[in-house]
């Protein structure tokens, strides 16, 4: 039977007294560099792929589906040898020289070995969980066996050579590890007996390009290839050329020889050799890596995918995750990520939500923003490059520049642009898309920082700056120019290498030849080494006043007063100043490895705070080192955590975790409460949930059937399931019969999917549930109706009077009143009527008639409070406010299953951010408890609730503004999340233009649904 990653999942907890480490995201991303080793696990179950960015993928054969995500504590390397040391355990060698050693099921490393870097030769191999390796040393050729994860050497064996300076070039050792072969000088192959030690056999000529290949099924037999074709090698006999001459590798697949050749795959009979035959023929562009899964070959490509060899498809699912490839950041506190689907998303860390969704086609090469804000570039492979207007985050149309630019520059003030096409620098005026400037690739070049704009350039010897502007320029001789960048002051300063391990920071000033033996006034030297030429960078932190230096392998250095540069970031992590961004607060934003946004506290080792991107922008996650999350329904349940070695969905401890507005943390001067959510230290120890009756996809005759489902504990307790049809909450007092529990489920005709779950005994995490879908058959009683209870509040309890919440309250029912429904109830709750026993009796009388098919929407116009029980809402005076425990019983009680619920609503009184937060978070909960669709907005204090200008709250005046507005489906019907999607993306335009500042909250719970035919009252 074939073993799957989640099986195994929820492993031994944590010792007595052992710490708990820091929960890790398990981010679900695909490979963003080349396929470089393919791996499949001894018993076909998982597939590992490794990128030369140093990241491993695991992957389960018969879903497809990503399972684990490996990266080294090291920081990056190149993979060349990659196996498994048992079906748990992965063992890698790579350009470091040292072998990193993974958990499979944690998804934790075990080890880098050795601490200094070991050379081997002709790779690496293993058998019975043993390393096989031929050290590059002085001395005799040896074969040595290790014991990989205590590092203990357990044998070495001599290779008797022929030269003294002979080397390996390929290592084979058949599965048992009683047979090693060792092809030396790319001639002579030699096979020792194992563990003796004792020749076998040795040719000792095949060909000048002779290749060694592995052993077959049968433990004796190998591979070898040449320009001429393939051999099969046995017993010191070597039988060939046959077939055709593969590209690459040829390897054993299920007792068949298949490789490439000329773009086509062959497979060859070792019966039969005598002729191959053709399995499929496809262009496999750009391919890296090659292996073996589920019995046929696969090869990894320049891309990051894996492809099936015979079909040239996809072999792995890639999962929902987009991949971000730049970032930038302006000075209204937002941050631009450019995906490579072509999309760029907006958020703002004053609010700490996603401001908009740009669209595009084509990969990103380059992103800037104008240090005013005003002005957006986007540079689109294959698109030339797009103006957007910053400000309205509108597209002011593009530059016609064919193939785009990377390393895309505004200027200050956006009127110029720079960047590279073609290895050539090139300078635009952006308003006419006017070429000022075209030159070969330089060694280096800056823009100023402020108007006017200025080019420098560092070339030959000689550092050219020019006014874009005018055109006049100024030469600066006998600077090298190693690196060049402008100061806060426009002040322009070069990076040169002063001897051997040196560099020295300059202003750019005149001096003549007499004088260049001495360095300019203020002057700076440094020690530092570059490593493999000058490919080093100058960046000015303009927030911090400070010098930083991007060295050749991946660090970013603090150029102070002290001779030695200071690490401010992990060295190894793939930097480049053109993707690291500092932050007001000392901080950076930068593309981290596996192509997320992170963001960095100076000289910490692991990021403060991560944003991941979803479904080409639609969804995100913000999540900090603590575990705490933010961001949007669909991405908190395809992201997991790595807890205490167990992996829980991230929606599964969102009653501990889920804090609103966490990216505005990520931005502050202090880190978000971490400490009062002590996430890693959770016990992942969730019920197993599992419908029993219905059978998935079977056909109910009549409205309600009962549902029968087993609750099982998992080792932290097991409360009540609780069961959700079509993504409403069903009230109802489980029956239990033994371990199994009795439920009873109001379907609507047609299709309904039903979900079932259930806490852990502390309430603190979620099971991930089961899920099933039937279909009713019975015949609806009539169509659909619409319900809507709208109440308005001017005047609450103990809180400032309003002007507008009645009047948005009327404004709103009478707009959403729609031909869409057979019937639309209106009850307008306003002056004497906004009484709470008023509104219990409105939803008691009103359930009364309603169906499962219909629809009801809520809204709240007025104060909220909060306390210990949560949210509450603040009616009249004299009058008990209703708080989110009793609305959300209303609301599961009400028999309509698509519910919407609006409060536009704010705390009574000016709050902290921390404060705004939790109001946020229990309207959440409140909407997670039901089952509804939830849109809130959630101000700091009250002067944000009503515009006098817009003579509505900014909340109802987006609705109203959407419900005209927002893009029709198919079916030209405004649906609730196209709604909720166009008010998310108008309020923070809305805020821009009147200077306030509001948070909008949303919850989405179950299948999208119709409320108004678009353009229709």
């Amino acid at each position: 039977m074939k073993r799957t990653l989640l099986g195994f999942l929820f492993c031994t907890g944590l010792a007595m007294g052992e710490p708990a480490p820091s929960p890790r995201l398990v981010v679900p991303v695909p490979h963003s560099h080349p396929i470089s080793v393919v791996k499949e696990s001894p018993d076909g179950a998982l597939l590992a792929s490794g990128d030369t960015g140093g990241v491993i993928k695991v992957w389960d054969e018969s879903s497809h589906q990503l399972q684990q995500t490996l990266t080294s504590e090291r920081g990056g390397f190149m993979p060349f040898w990659l196996d498994w040391l048992s079906p748990d355990h992965l063992i890698c060698y790579g350009n470091d020289f040292r072998y990193h050693l993974y958990d499979v099921r944690s998804g934790q490393q075990l080890g880098v070995r050795p601490e200094q870097p070991c050379r081997s030769q002709g790779g690496a191999a293993q058998a019975g969980g043993k390393l096989y390796f031929c050290p590059k040393v002085e001395g005799p050729l040896t074969l040595q066996q290790w014991e990989p994860l205590a590092w203990k050497r357990l044998a070495s064996w001599p290779i008797p050579a022929s030269q003294p300076d002979e080397t390996i070039s390929y290592l084979a050792l058949n599965r048992m590890g009683t047979r090693a072969c060792v092809l030396l000088g790319g001639s002579k192959v030699l096979e020792l007996s194992l563990p003796a030690g004792k020749v076998n056999w040795q040719i000792e000529k095949t060909s000048d390009k002779f290749s060694l290949g592995d052993y077959g099924p049968d433990g004796e037999t190998l591979l070898g290839y040449d320009g001429r074709g393939v051999y099969l090698i046995k017993a010191g006999k070597m039988r060939g050329p046959f077939g055709h001459p593969p590209d690459a590798k040829a390897f054993w697949v299920n007792g068949k020889i298949q490789y490439l050749s000329q773009q086509r795959l062959m497979q060859l009979d070792p019966q039969h050799p005598e002729s191959d035959r053709v399995l499929g023929s496809h262009t496999l562009a750009g391919v890296f890596g090659e292996g073996v899964a589920a019995h046929q070959m696969v090869v990894g490509n320049m891309e990051g995918k894996v492809l099936e060899a015979a079909t040239g498809k996809e072999a792995l699912v890639n999962p929902p995750f987009s991949e971000v490839l730049y970032v930038a950041y302006d000075r209204k506190s937002r941050i631009f990520a450019g995906l490579i689907s072509g999309q760029v998303v907006c958020w703002s860390l004053h609010s700490g939500g996603r401001e908009t969704l740009l669209p595009g086609k084509g990969r990103i090469q380059g992103l800037s923003v104008s240090a005013d804000g005003k002005v957006l570039v986007v540079s689109r492979e294959g698109d030339g490059l797009e103006l957007v207007d910053a400000e309205r985050l509108e597209s002011k149309g593009k530059l016609a520049i064919a193939d785009g630019l990377t390393r895309v520059r505004l200027s200050a003030d956006g009127q110029f642009l720079v960047g590279l096409r073609k290895n050539k620098l090139e300078a635009y005026e952006v308003k006419t898309g006017k070429l000022l400037k075209q030159q070969s690739l330089p060694m280096s070049y800056a823009l100023s920082r402020n108007s006017p704009a200025r080019l420098a350039v560092a070339e030959a010897g000689v550092i050219t700056e020019t006014d874009l502007a005018s055109g006049q320029q100024k030469q600066f001789p006998n600077y090298h120019g190693t690196a060049l960048e402008y100061d806060s002051q426009d002040r322009l300063f070069c990076l040169d290498e002063v001897v051997g391990r040196e560099v020295s920071l300059q202003p750019v000033v005149a001096r003549s030849e007499q004088e260049i033996i001495h360095a300019p006034a203020g002057s700076r030297t440094y020690n530092f080494k570059s490593h493999s030429g000058w490919k080093v960078r100058l960046n000015y932190d303009e927030v911090g006043q400070r010098w930083l230096m991007f060295g050749d392998l991946g660090q970013v250095l603090l150029l102070g007063d002290s001779p030695e540069p200071q690490p401010l970031l992990p060295d190894a992590a793939n930097w480049s100043s053109s993707g690291i961004v500092p932050l007001p607060n000392g901080s950076f934003v930068s593309v981290g490895r596996e192509a997320t946004v992170e963001f960095w506290k100076p000289q910490e080792s692991t990021p403060r705070g991560q944003l991941l991107v979803l479904n080409g922008g639609e969804d995100w996650l913000a999540s900090d080192s603590s575990g705490l999350f933010d961001g949007t329904p669909a991405a908190e349940r395809q992201v997991e955590w790595l807890v205490n070695k167990r992996k829980v969905r991230v929606d599964q401890i969102f009653e501990k975790a889920y804090r609103p507005g966490l990216l505005k943390t990520f931005a502050s001067s202090t880190a978000a409460a971490s400490s009062k959510t002590p996430v890693a230290g959770l016990q992942i120890e969730p019920p197993l949930v599992t419908f029993q009756t219905p059978a998935p996809g079977a056909e109910i005759p009549q409205r309600i059937v009962e549902v029968r489902v087993s609750v099982k504990d998992q080792g932290g307790g097991a409360g009540e399931p609780r069961l959700f049809v079509n993504g409403k909450a069903v009230p109802q007092t489980a029956r239990r019969e033994g371990g199994i529990y009795l439920l009873q489920a109001p379907l609507q005709a047609g299709v309904n999917e039903l979900r079932c779950t259930a806490m852990d005994k502390s309430g603190t995490v979620e099971s991930r549930g089961d899920r099933l879908r039937v279909t009713c058959t019975a015949v609806a009683q009539r169509n659909p109706k619409l319900w809507v209870v709208a109440l308005g509040v001017n005047q609450a309890a103990n809180a400032p009077k309003l002007t507008f919440a009645e009047k948005d309250a009327q404004s709103f029912s009478e707009k959403l009143q729609s031909s869409l429904f057979e019937y639309n109830e209106v009850r307008l709750l306003t002056g004497d009527k906004a009484r709470t026993d008023t509104l219990r009796q409105t939803f008691e009388e009103l359930g009364k008639q309603a169906q499962p098919q219909d629809t009801l929407v809520l809204f709240l116009a007025g104060h909220g409070s909060l306390d210990s029980k949560g949210y509450h809402f603040l009616m009249a005076d004299g009058q008990p406010s209703v708080d989110g425990p009793a609305l959300a019983q209303w609301l599961r009680e009400f028999p309509a299953q698509k519910q919407f619920v609006i409060l536009d609503t704010c705390h009574a009184g000016a709050v902290s951010d921390e404060m705004a937060s939790s109001f946020a978070l229990s309207q959440q909960k409140m909407a997670r408890g039901s089952g509804v669709y939830l849109l809130a907005a959630c101000r700091s204090d009250q002067s944000a609730l009503e515009l006098p200008k817009l003579q509505h709250g900014l909340l109802t005046y987006s609705l109203l503004e959407g419900l005209k507005s927002a893009p029709p489906n198919s079916r030209q019907q405004v649906t609730v999340s196209g709604l909720v999607y166009y008010v998310c993306s108008q309020v923070p335009d809305l805020c821009r233009q009147v200077g306030l500042n509001q948070d909008v909250f949303q919850f989405v719970s179950g299948t999208d649904f119709p409320i108004r035919q678009s353009g229709k009252p």
